[in-house]
């Protein structure tokens, strides 16, 4: 295949492309507003994350000072 062939399979592919755009456009705004929605779950998925580890280090260290309560108490 020469240059020649390949500019012209090019701008077929072009022309084509233009005549089916709708077959795979994706509308701009529709697509930025998709990004944010994405953007707001890991956003939230985080702060769900980051909830999590807090409560289970806060119940672990409760939990110790339960157990070492019960251990002194038991103790006397």
């Amino acid at each position: 295949m020469n240059d020649a062939d390949v500019d012209a399979v090019a701008q077929r592919l072009c022309i084509l492309l233009r005549e089916n755009r709708k077959d795979f456009f994706v509308e701009p705004e529709q697509h930025y507003n998709d990004h944010r929605d994405i953007a707001s779950l890991i956003s939230d998925y985080k702060a769900a994350k980051n909830m999590f580890w807090k409560a289970f280090i806060g119940l672990a260290v409760v939990g110790g000072l339960v157990l070492a309560l019960i251990g002194v108490s038991a103790h006397r």
